[in-house]
């Protein structure tokens, strides 16, 4: 049996001293010498002992006390590849519920060992766990490096020495394959497999060389059979929701995921991939809730990332565009400031500024303080002339289009949506994509609507002004101009309306309100300047006892 290299490193991961110390004995005690036995308290400190020593024993704690927990502890060290490959990981952990080793297991730890922890179950566990991954360590060591060939060499090998461990290298072979494109050479490996304890390893892989090669009858065939696994059906549910979306059937892939996210609740990246599948059936509350979810999970992890914070922000923005309750709108747009402060706390600000600029520039335009809108696209322009080297994200890129819209730049809308479409195409992750892309496609349409009623109760009110029913031409226009603020024909016609007729039940203190958001949407605009809008105002100005009204220029 293979055994630990004695010049080689271990590392105890527990923010309790005393479990330190009694797990540092028990190491010792298995012949670990104690020069080579180092400890972290949380995960700070062992992220900072990884990126130092190369170890072949770590054994985490899953409670850290405050901050990032062992998983996400794990995550990270999984993600930015600080674990050697041939390092030997065991969780320790006094809650051993399906929830926590469900999620464990998506990180693919050797094994798991139960507090309260005894030198007589370490000595017997952690040689059965260790033996096959130290067996399979040149393995491993090829796979990291993206050697996939010397990978295959090394397995044929194993094979023909009569390793106890064959069959797993096999699966470990049929990876490799799918890596170098080797499809259906992979395909017969894990198809002639026949790995009892694995068997759902063998399914999951063959489901996803199915996906890859487009055979999605055959791949929803192997996930139904993992559904029921205990340990992958989180990751089995996960992968149907990938082919229903594939598929274009988004509200079930959204369904699917819903249940993922019920067996295996603290997944980061899960909860980001339900928020857009949402956002790509544009159901914007079901977004937000997911966005702020995968927010809550990332916190004190390095999955809280600047991103992250700032899709949070933007779908607050898409929950107060689309919203025709001004109560839920003042709501939302508290709840975006408080977003933006928390933004600016955590990130450096040459990092967040641009799409802040745009985010803050539509915000403005959203509530109709125009003038303000219009200073921030400037602004934003302004910073960009002096940042010859910035390279604007996807994010960016929607935003600015979305700000073109609002501030009725109808020419450079167009242009920044074939941008924000090429930028689309040109993501590395294809599903993420073409779900932002079919949340591109619904914006739109969504817009296009408003405006469009929006058209509609305009003309409505020309005609009851025409009929002087001068009341109704004058709630029409203060509809119209809740879905289209872009349109400066509403503002200044509801102007003069306001001269004949107040909305039924307004107050005079609501009707200054709104006088004076016309004003500021009209203001610097050619219509601000025209007789009609001139005399209108001086007229309302006169009913309402507001000198504001009076200079519209």
């Amino acid at each position: 049996m293979p055994s630990f290299d004695p010049q080689r490193p271990a590392l105890i991961i527990d923010d309790c001293p005393m479990y330190r110390t009694a797990a540092r004995g028990m190491l010792q005690k298995l012949g670990v010498s104690s020069e080579l036995i180092f400890f972290a308290k949380d995960a700070p400190s062992a992220l900072e002992q990884c990126r130092n020593r190369r170890f072949q024993l770590v054994l985490c704690d899953y409670n850290l006390g405050e901050g990032a927990n062992g998983h996400q502890l794990i995550d990270e060290l999984r993600h930015s590849a600080l674990l050697a490959a041939d390092c030997v990981l065991a969780i320790v952990t006094a809650d051993a519920s399906a929830e926590v080793v469900r999620g464990f297991a998506e990180l693919q730890p050797d094994g798991y060992l139960v507090k309260p922890l005894n030198f007589s179950n370490l000595s017997k566990r952690l040689p059965t766990i260790a033996h096959k991954k130290l067996s399979l360590a040149r393995v491993h060591q090829a796979m990291a490096q993206q050697d996939y060939h010397m990978a295959l060499h090394l397995v044929d090998n194993l094979v023909i020495g009569g390793s106890e461990f064959s069959l797993s290298a096999l699966l470990i072979k049929a990876e490799a394959l799918m890596h170098l494109g080797e499809y259906e050479q992979a395909r017969n490996q894990l198809v002639g497999l026949n790995l009892d304890a694995e068997k759902g390893q063998v399914n999951l892989l063959l489901a996803e060389l199915s996906l890859r090669q487009k055979q999605y009858p055959l791949a929803e065939a192997l996930l139904l059979k993992l559904e029921n696994d205990p340990m992958l059906c989180a990751l089995a549910k996960e992968k149907m929701a990938i082919k229903l979306l594939r598929q274009q059937r988004v509200a079930e892939a959204y369904a699917k995921l819903e249940e993922a996210l019920a067996h295996s609740p603290k997944n980061t990246q899960r909860q980001i991939f339900k928020a857009q599948l949402a956002m790509a059936n544009f159901e914007l509350p079901a977004a937000a809730l997911s966005i702020n979810a995968a927010l809550h999970l990332a916190r004190h992890s390095f999955r809280e990332t600047l991103s992250l914070h700032q899709q949070v922000a933007q779908l607050t923005l898409d929950l107060a565009q689309f919203s025709e309750d001004n109560g839920q709108q003042s709501s939302l747009q508290r709840r975006f400031a408080e977003q933006c402060r928390r933004l600016r706390g955590r990130f450096q600000r040459k990092d967040y500024k641009p799409l802040e600029l745009l985010m803050l520039a539509r915000s403005n335009g959203i509530q109709g303080y125009i003038g303000k809108a219009r200073q921030m696209l400037a602004d934003y322009h302004s910073w960009l002339e002096q940042q010859e080297q910035h390279q604007p994200s996807v994010l960016e890129d929607l935003e600015l289009a979305k700000v073109y819209q609002l501030l009725s730049f109808p020419q450079e809308y167009k242009a920044q949506l074939r941008v924000a479409q090429h930028s689309l195409l040109k993501l590395s992750d294809s599903d993420q994509s073409l779900m932002l892309q079919r949340y591109l496609s619904k914006w739109q349409e969504r817009v296009d609507g408003m405006q469009a009623k929006a058209n509609r109760l305009k003309e409505q009110s020309q005609r009851a002004y025409r009929d002087q029913n001068f009341e109704r031409a004058t709630g029409l226009l203060v509809q119209a101009l809740e879905l289209n603020r872009s349109d400066l024909e509403i503002p200044a016609r509801l102007t003069t309306c306001l001269t004949k007729a107040w909305p039924l039940g307004w107050s005079k203190s609501e009707v200054i309100e709104l006088a004076l958001r016309c004003r500021e949407l009209l203001k610097g605009s050619s219509l601000s300047s025209q007789p009609r809008y001139q005399t209108s105002s001086r007229a309302l100005s006169g009913q309402l006892q507001v000198q504001e009204l009076e200079t519209s220029n």
